[in-house]
């Protein structure tokens, strides 16, 4: 076979599992040593009770990904689940694909830091984000079953913008989970007590146990292992809220005014520069909501998972109640360490406050403030948020990369375990590279939820602006569409970056992801009325080089500031 060719793998998934253990033992053997008395030393925070629930865990879920590689089936079954899966499984598996490590952490380091005015945007839009989807995308998105979401483009928009969106999407999801791998393992460092030095292990070990469960088992070990994670997930939170409350005995606890250091959040302001508004909390969140479901491979491949349309809506409910209700959790949770170490300051490390250790609050509240067992409890938390998102995003890479260009251009295998077989060995793949490209993310500014913004949510309103064409703008073309996306892309680029490039104060975060879906679906709509249909190959280059003209404009002008 010609593309097997050229995947080279062991014959065995024995030896990746043999290298997963080889991972784990070397993280360990970084750690303190165990004393006689059976704990680690004192600066780990961790007790022997607490490395088994850690190692418990990642062999749970490299078991589950064994016993789903047992099953019959075909490659189709392998990127969307086959049959069985119910909606609160698939639901659940929705929510904590993107609710990940990043949300984990940014959630409690967002109110520690700055306050409740994100806490406020993200809950007050979910429930207009779940009408839109509900109501606007899941019929039109559930027409077709399809495995790769970016087939739904061509029929409309025809091959080009399917691989366009394939790429963008691929590209997106690289990044998005080498961010979750470097702050995952941030988080692991600081409980441990290690080294920095220490990351690039703890990002080795992290990738490489997804990657072993989801190369084995395809979605259904990861939509299973999902709702593992959401219950570990969940439960480290409410241990939190419940230690801290024991410890006020009571809820005294809990901040009836606005403290000292956090920044105003006014509900609403014409300075774009204000990080955060209340209205603009809101609008960013309500985007986001709408944008993952209506364009992202990870969750469309999850409805195409689903029956019907009425277990799609299901489903997307149930990740909707996960995540309002984890949202609101994690953000009492915030406020809780900020009480505990406003009373406690004496326990933060010499020269950490909130402004600049918001972020490693609470992974340093799980190291040193947890008893024997909650905290081995938290850590496989932080691991199971950092693997929810590695595994789908592996498998939604795989599925595509499959279905629009290995499938697409070369003849598929007619064995269908040939054609797994393959899958597998390129989801292995994807994985060593995303595991190689989180090496690079320290060289990006800012706290947790800023860093996000900048990379991950650069992609997002550009690949729902190609969607948005597609479904909803008649007259839309492919030159248009392609060459409107220059200007997302230019948008994504300059807004974001905005203080590094001119040295003046950017806009708030917030705003990023609504300036670059204005900026690429404008363009698109406009430039597609231009009357391109039966233009030569080199009419259409000359249009296309007139119409980015005022694009290179403002990127000189950009450049001259």
């Amino acid at each position: 076979m010609p593309i097997a060719n050229h995947l080279k793998f062991p014959r065995s998934l024995a030896k990746l599992r043999l290298t997963v253990l080889s991972a784990i033992g070397l993280l360990v053997s970084m750690s303190p040593v165990w004393g006689a008395d059976g704990q680690v030393a004192e600066a780990s925070g961790l007790h022997w009770i607490d490395w088994l629930m850690i190692f418990i865990y990642a062999a749970v879920v490299v078991w589950i990904g064994y016993i789903s590689s047992k099953r019959k089936g075909t490659a189709s079954d392998y990127f969307i689940g086959g049959k069985g899966i119910g909606s609160t499984v698939i639901g659940i598996s929705m929510f904590v694909t993107l609710y990940s490590t990043i949300s984990y952490l940014n959630g409690p380091g967002e109110m520690v830091r700055y306050g409740w005015g994100k806490l406020i945007g993200d809950v007050v839009a979910a429930p207009f984000g779940y009408l839109f989807v509900i109501f606007v995308l899941i019929p039109v998105l559930t027409r077709k079953r399809v495995i790769s979401a970016y087939q739904l483009l061509e029929d409309q928009l025809g091959p080009h913008v399917r691989t366009l969106g394939a790429v963008i999407f691929i590209f997106m999801r690289m990044i998005w989970m080498s961010v979750l791998i470097h702050f995952g393992s941030v988080a692991i460092v600081v409980i441990l007590n290690l080294e920095p030095g220490a990351e690039p292990v703890v990002k080795i070990v992290t990738g490489l146990i997804a990657i072993t469960y989801t190369t084995m088992g395809g979605l259904r070990a990861v939509m299973i292992t999902d709702t593992l994670q959401f219950i570990i997930l969940f439960t480290g939170v409410i241990a939190t809220i419940l230690i801290v409350t024991l410890h006020f005995k009571g809820f005294s606890w809990v901040p009836t005014e606005r403290l000292p250091h956090w920044e105003d959040q006014p509900l609403f302001s014409w300075d774009l520069t204000v990080r955060v508004t209340i209205i603009g909390a809101i609008i960013q969140s309500f985007f986001f909501d709408i944008m993952s479901p209506g364009s992202d491979q990870t969750q469309i491949q999850r409805f195409m998972a689903t029956t019907d349309i009425k277990h799609a809506r299901r489903a997307f409910l149930t990740r909707m109640v996960g995540l309002i209700s984890t949202t609101i959790l994690l953000g009492v949770m915030g406020l809780a360490l900020v009480s505990f170490y406003s009373v406690n300051s004496s326990l933060l490390p010499e020269g950490k406050t909130f402004l600049n250790y918001g972020d490693q609050i609470f992974p340093y509240f799980i190291a040193h403030e947890l008893p024997v067992g909650v905290t081995g409890l938290l850590v496989a938390a932080l691991f199971a948020a950092a693997m929810s998102s590695v595994d789908s995003g592996v498998n939604s890479i795989t599925a595509v990369f499959m279905t629009d260009f290995l499938d697409r251009y070369h003849s598929p295998p007619e064995n269908e375990e040939v054609h797994k077989r393959i899958a597998k060995r390129l989801a292995f793949t994807i994985g060593i590279i995303v595991i190689s490209v989180s090496m690079l993310v320290p060289w990006v500014p800012g706290n947790f939820v800023e860093v996000t913004a900048r990379t991950i949510q650069v992609f997002i309103p550009i690949l729902f602006g190609i969607f948005c064409m597609a479904f909803f703008i008649r007259w839309s073309t492919p030159f248009g569409v392609l060459v409107g996306t220059c200007y997302g892309v230019a948008t994504g680029i300059i807004v974001p970056y905005w203080e590094v490039f001119t040295g003046q104060e950017a806009m708030s975060y917030v705003l990023y992801v609504p300036f670059i879906f204005i900026g690429q679906f404008i363009p698109s709509c406009l430039l597609s009325w231009l009357p391109t249909r039966g233009k030569s190959p080199g009419v259409l280059f000359g249009m296309a080089a007139v119409a980015l003209l005022p694009l290179a404009l403002i990127i000189v002008w950009v450049a001259s500031l």
